[in-house]
Order: C-alpha cells, then sequence, then structure tokens
C-alpha cells in the first residue's frame, strides 16, 4: 500500500512526474542543476509535435474492370444465344381464344390443336351459347363444353 501511494504522491504532481519520466528515459534530470521540465514541456516530450494526418487519394471507380465485366456478360450472352436450339412451340392449354388453332371432332366439337401440325381452322371469336357468328366463320362447341367458338375454317369442311 506504501508503494501506491508514493507512486500516486509522484504521478499527481506534473513536476515531479516530469522528473519521473526523464529519469526512467535515461535523460538528465532536473536534480543537476538544471531547471524542472515542466508539464507542457513534458507533454511534447511524450508525444512529439503534432503531426499531419495521412493524406488518402480519393477512391476510384474501376472502369477497366467494369467494362471487362460487360465484355464477358456480352460474350456470354452471344454464344449462348447462338449456340442453343429454339424452343418447341408450346402444347395447347385447351384455353380456347382468339387465334387457337383448332380441329373439329365428328360430333362438331372444337378442340385446340398445335397451330404448326394439322388443324381445321382457326377461332375468330368467343360467344355465349346462342350467339351468332359474323359471315365467313362457323359456330362450333368448345371440346370442354363451356361455350361457342366462331372458327374460319382452313379447308372446306
Amino acid at each position: 500500500m506504501a508503494q501506491i501511494n508514493q507512486a500516486w504522491h509522484v504521478l499527481s504532481d506534473p513536476t515531479r512526474r516530469a522528473a519521473y519520466d526523464v529519469a526512467l528515459h535515461g535523460l538528465s534530470s532536473p536534480t543537476d542543476g538544471t531547471a524542472p521540465v515542466s508539464a507542457a514541456a513534458h507533454a511534447t516530450y511524450r508525444t512529439g509535435p503534432p503531426s499531419q494526418p495521412p493524406t488518402i487519394a480519393p477512391a476510384r471507380f474501376p472502369w477497366r474492370f467494369m467494362l471487362v465485366i460487360a465484355v464477358l456478360g456480352i460474350a456470354f450472352v452471344v454464344v449462348n444465344a447462338a449456340l442453343t436450339k429454339p424452343a418447341p412451340p408450346p402444347h395447347p392449354d385447351n384455353i380456347m381464344e382468339p387465334g387457337s388453332c383448332v380441329t373439329i371432332a365428328t360430333n362438331g366439337d372444337a378442340a385446340e390443336v398445335v397451330c404448326n401440325g394439322a388443324n381445321d381452322g382457326i377461332i375468330d371469336s368467343l360467344k355465349p351459347l346462342g350467339a351468332g357468328c359474323p359471315d365467313g366463320t362457323e359456330v362450333h362447341r368448345d371440346a370442354q363444353g363451356l361455350g361457342q367458338v366462331c372458327v374460319r375454317m382452313s379447308s372446306p369442311g
């Protein structure tokens, strides 16, 4: 406890602390006839002169890197487009709409088919049951029984 009190007594007084620091670092002590070191001189001794903060260059945008990434992306898309086959035509979804290709069954019902294959006609419009169709089209019942379709026939029938 006595050593702690002695350390506190030395460190709490700026003059005694400066003398202790000078003696600790092997410099000339104030007891050799020189004046005691002031607190300001002690602070300068410990920290040195104030220094300038380091200059940091502003961040630069990586244009070359972005250009390389863009060229690689474009090349990937072009090569992928050149090497892939086109998608097959979609299968009929059995939803009658204008422009759908149909075949006519023996009972007169219209069923949707793929347009690049054999078909009897193309749906011109959809009508509720009992409504008429425009000239140049024939009325047929939807194969699902949901209504009537006006079909523009591609072959006589």
